[in-house]
């Protein structure tokens, strides 16, 4: 597999991760939170591109065998809990904790504002959920390959970027305050959508039609 090859499948991996990242980034923040939780975002997204096709070079067999039959659901359950969790922010009106403290207009942090903007369980999940296809690649790249380790790094830092920059995107759309309500939710149908599309691709209705 040629690397040209190899960046194709990093940017196809990454579509997930870097519309996930714009939704993470649709919040108001300082501008030193903006950078940390940009940096905690890409890390996690590029992180688990990375960890989830070297666990398919090494567990192969076993990975198909058992967790192939699972691994969709498994996206979507975490994808759509997410995506759940904030319709129903979006329509009682909650708020993420210390998100109002950002609209200071002098942009300087609040010191009761933590540096990381976003929940440890929902970034888990999303990057979890959005990385579970690589695992089939790592999978295949060990058919072909003698290693994974490149291919996986390659894969992990295009994801990281994607997400980095769709973070940022997310930022600009704070910029349209009045669409807050709009936003949210279409961030939150967004996320069960890339659930049901995993599913789709996996053919878990097959049977069902």
């Amino acid at each position: 597999m040629s690397w040209l090859e190899v960046f194709g499948i990093a940017l196809a991996l990454s579509v997930d991760a870097f519309v996930c990242s714009i939704i993470s980034g649709k919040r108001r923040l300082t501008a030193q939170a903006r950078l940390m939780t940009a940096i905690t975002v890409a890390f996690a997204f590029g992180l688990f591109q990375f960890l989830m096709p070297v666990i398919g070079f090494f567990a192969g067999v076993v990975i198909q065998k058992y967790f192939a039959a699972y691994d969709h659901w498994v996206a979507f359950i975490l994808l759509a809990g997410v995506g759940l969790n904030m319709l129903k922010e979006a329509f009682t009106g909650e708020e993420e904790e210390g998100e109002h403290m950002c609209a200071c207009k002098n942009d300087q942090a609040h010191p009761k504002q933590k540096l990381i903007q976003i929940g440890f369980f929902t970034l888990l999940a999303m990057a979890v959920g959005t990385s579970i296809d690589a695992l089939a690649v790592g999978v295949s790249y060990g058919l072909l390959q003698g290693t994974i380790f490149t291919a996986a790094a390659i894969i992990g830092v295009v994801c990281a970027i994607c997400s980095f920059n769709g973070f940022f995107l997310g930022q600009a759309l704070t910029r349209f305050s009045r669409m807050d309500p709009i936003l949210n939710v279409a961030g939150a149908l967004v996320l069960i959508g890339i659930g049901c599309k995993i599913l789709i691709e996996h053919q878990a209705f097959a049977g069902l039609i």
